[in-house]
């Protein structure tokens, strides 16, 4: 399943943190059930206003998703549950799983072996608190995100 592994080729334990891996996006999975459809405060200050909306960015991907998420610095985490892939970043594996690649193509993501590497990366129950899905993590809804003052 795996391509390769970011780290001098030294296979990695189930507890070891992260490494970088490149999966095909038709095998990642979201761990809730929404998204808003403007990435939100958690974004790097390099996003513009432009990529922060889900539908541009998901056009900008185009069919190269792996080079527009490379120079925007914003790889998907995904963690190795149940033998299946979820994205901790439910906002961008939204924009990939529909820009226009095929879902052969293979992306970079921060992987973590299981949920116990996420959470001690992260914190106790920090994958718990992202793992709500009610559908094995295959659709995901996206929701207008509300601002004060607007429709």
């Amino acid at each position: 399943m795996l391509h390769s592994w970011g780290f001098n080729g030294q296979q990695p334990t189930q507890n070891d943190f992260s490494y970088w891996a490149r999966l095909k996006i038709q095998d990642l999975r979201y761990t809730q059930d929404t998204c808003n459809e403007v990435f939100g405060k958690s974004v790097p200050h390099l996003l513009t206003p432009e990529d922060r909306d889900i539908n541009k960015l998901r056009l900008k991907l185009g069919d190269d998703p792996d080079e527009v998420l490379n120079a925007l610095r914003i790889y998907p985490e995904v963690v190795l549950h149940g033998q299946k892939y979820f994205s901790v970043n439910n906002w961008r594996t939204y924009c990939v799983r529909h820009c226009d690649a095929h879902e052969s193509v293979r992306i970079w993501v921060k992987l973590y072996l299981s949920p116990q590497a996420y959470n001690n990366a992260h914190g106790a129950n920090a994958f718990a608190d992202y793992y709500t899905t009610t559908c094995e993590g295959q659709r995901i809804t996206v929701t207008r995100q509300h601002y004060k003052g607007t429709d």
